[in-house]
């Protein structure tokens, strides 16, 4: 009998950056992010059936800022991989393809040292033989009833009330694409319930009479070189609870934790 079904959304943990998460700190930014990270854990309170990690796992060689306190990216998504484990996924680990600056290096994808780390960690440690998989997009249907549609990138705005935007043009997108498909194949239109993004590093959300769209917050705190020399805006720290109903009656429900992006004070006085 088909039960509800619990998943963790998650993106842009950034894994190698000076400024990103990672399982073994080695300076206070990554310390405070660590704990929040368990803080996080702790509040989603289960072991999800599923953990989606949308986009840019690691942080890669940066060529640009060199902002890294680890270099070796095989060792950045072996990184990744410890932190996803502390999540204990009883099922599977799905994650997206991110930001090819970050993710890959001269063509050559690492992806799959990710996924063996992953796997050992989760038979050694707790005795499971889970699936892990990687997706460019991921299109799916939970427990019959229930689409969820994620990539990783998606569109900012300088705008503060302009973020929904770029999310809200994808959404409408999938509903009018969904009805010319129908019609041209005699179905029934089906369009996402929710749609999941990443690579903004802030939280948004919306919903309407179409469903849900959400911009999923990062794991990369404030303080890296890129974000003090060149960013302007508000990013978040955080994660995601989707718990989906065993039926459509039953429906579905989304839950978030999230954290403020400066875990350490950097106002000086004079």
């Amino acid at each position: 009998m088909t039960q509800e079904t619990v998943w963790a959304l998650l993106a842009d943990l950034h894994s190698g950056s000076t400024t990103g998460l990672t399982h073994e700190p080695v300076n206070e930014v990554q310390e405070q992010l660590l704990n929040r990270y368990k803080q996080a854990l702790t509040w989603f309170g289960c072991e999800p059936d599923v953990v989606l990690i949308d986009g840019d796992g690691w942080d890669g060689k940066d060529p640009k800022g060199k902002d890294v306190t680890e270099d070796c990216m095989v060792t950045q998504a072996e990184d990744c991989a410890e932190l996803v484990a502390m999540l204990k996924p009883k099922k599977e680990v799905i994650m997206v393809t991110g930001t090819a600056y970050h993710v890959d290096h001269k063509g050559q994808s690492f992806e799959k040292f990710f996924e063996t780390k992953l796997k050992l960690i989760m038979l050694e440690r707790y005795g499971r033989h889970i699936r892990v998989s990687i997706r460019r997009k991921l299109k799916t249907i939970i427990n019959g009833w229930f689409v969820l549609e994620a990539r990783h990138n998606i569109g900012g705005s300088a705008i503060p009330h302009g973020r929904a935007t770029a999310p809200l043009r994808s959404q409408a997108w999938n509903v009018l694409n969904a009805a010319l498909s129908a019609k041209v194949d005699g179905t029934a239109v089906r369009w996402p319930d929710l749609i999941v993004f990443g690579h903004r590093h802030y939280y948004m959300a919306a919903e309407n009479a179409w469903g849900d769209v959400i911009v999923l917050p990062s794991w990369q705190a404030l303080g890296g070189k890129y974000g003090d020399e060149i960013c302007d805006g508000h990013v978040d720290l955080g994660m995601v609870k989707l718990t989906v109903g065993a039926t459509k009656e039953s429906g579905w429900t989304r839950q978030k934790k999230l954290f403020q992006a400066g875990v350490v004070p950097r106002m000086e006085s004079r």
